[in-house]
């Protein structure tokens, strides 16, 4: 995203930024144990994070100086959508004159940890597998859906024995023991009391016996009758469990549906091609998302804290995103200069970044890969003079 290193063949996307960075705080191990996230995986709390951003907005503000916050981490809880404490903060935050969100979609495209479901009226239920891995210590599973439909489920372990369908309530929790498992469950139903009003369902697999497990999902008040799950990220799971019915679209991370942000797909630009692993589109919402992709795969840069190998390629979309972070700082300079950055938000920024994107005239646009387009900072002002 900025910086360049004097002598050494690496320059950032906008080298003569002012860089500000937050160590974040590791989550507290309470909450590593209830998501079962292994000792020497990174992982942050949600208000920790915002009150790193927080710190960031209150040092441009104190120094007067437009503000690019590049985030490039993410989760799979949450209803992918703006609907988190997280999402809504940076939705906020991209309104403010002078500052500009850039998020990371994540790197769950090919991760099979999405399933999107639809009951028709005159089915009974939805049958979700899972197949779980040997050795999987325990995950969380979510299942997410709009009101007024309002789901419940039934449980069958791989050995066949089956838990009854456990009743929709407006909140609540309830413990399933297995006689042949170990398997401990811990269901809980929140019909209202989300930021956007959404039911959703959380099953909490406490030493998982390994085969394939079975959600039956029933919906109560049929109206769409449609409804998302999601397993955890990558990190946070092995990759012997994920849905055998996978869906590859909506796999983007919080908060990366946020409406307001810019979310920035990754690409291997020595071939033009979409990453394998990029999180894709739209929000669970419809929201268009991403809005670009970026160069994202086997991109060369310094290794933080390297003394021998001090220089490394890696693949992800928080390199993606970090490139149109820099782009964002770029033209955030450029409106400086000409007295016109009083009134640039990040909705401006994306404006721009949209309107220089390139386009492949064989791809549909707005694309659940590419957004619309990829990033060409030179397009924006050949647009812009042409216009």
């Amino acid at each position: 995203a900025a910086g360049s290193i004097i002598g050494e063949d690496f320059t950032g996307a906008a080298p003569k930024s002012s860089i500000v960075m937050v160590k974040l705080r590791p989550a507290k191990q309470a909450l590593k144990d209830f998501y079962f996230i292994n000792q020497d995986a990174d992982a942050y709390s949600e208000t920790d994070i915002m009150l790193g951003i927080r710190y960031l907005k209150e040092k441009a503000v104190a120094q007067n100086k437009p503000l690019v916050v590049c985030l490039g981490l993410g989760t799979s809880y949450g209803p992918h959508t703006s609907g988190t404490p997280l999402s809504q903060y940076l939705n906020e935050l991209s309104d403010f004159s002078n500052t500009a969100v850039i998020v990371a979609m994540g790197n769950e495209g090919n991760s099979r940890h999405h399933y999107f479901g639809k009951i028709e009226s005159s089915a009974d239920y939805e049958t979700v597998e899972i197949r779980v891995g040997e050795g999987e210590r325990g995950f969380l599973l979510e299942l997410w859906a709009q009101q007024p439909d309002v789901f419940s489920v039934s449980i069958i372990s791989p050995s066949g024995e089956s838990i009854s369908r456990i009743q929709p309530q407006p909140s609540g929790s309830r413990k399933i023991e297995f006689v042949f498992e170990k398997t401990v469950i811990y269901v809980d139903y929140k019909i209202a009391g989300t930021i956007n009003g959404n039911q959703f369902i959380t099953m909490r697999f406490d030493a998982p016996s390994s085969g394939i497990w079975k959600v039956l999902v029933y919906d109560d008040n049929v109206l769409s009758g449609m409804f998302n799950m999601w397993l955890p990220i990558n990190n946070f799971l092995s990759a012997d469990t994920f849905f055998l019915a996978s869906d590859v679209n909506t796999t983007l991370t919080q908060p990366a549906s946020a409406y307001n942000p810019i979310s920035v797909g990754a690409y291997d630009h020595r071939n033009n091609s979409i990453w394998i692993d990029s999180g894709r589109g739209n929000a669970a919402d419809q929201t268009i998302k991403p809005e670009l992709a970026a160069p994202g795969v086997n991109v060369y840069g310094p290794v933080a804290g390297g003394n021998h190998d001090r220089f490394t390629t890696k693949s992800g979309t928080g390199f993606a995103a970090a490139h149109v972070a820099g782009a964002a700082a770029l033209l955030f300079e450029w409106r400086l200069r000409n007295d016109e950055w009083y009134s640039t938000n990040t909705r401006d920024i994306k404006s721009l970044l949209i309107l220089g994107a390139d386009r492949n005239r064989n791809i549909v646009y707005p694309s659940k890969e590419w957004g619309y387009g990829t990033l060409d900072v030179y397009n924006i002002f050949e647009n812009l003079i042409n216009r």
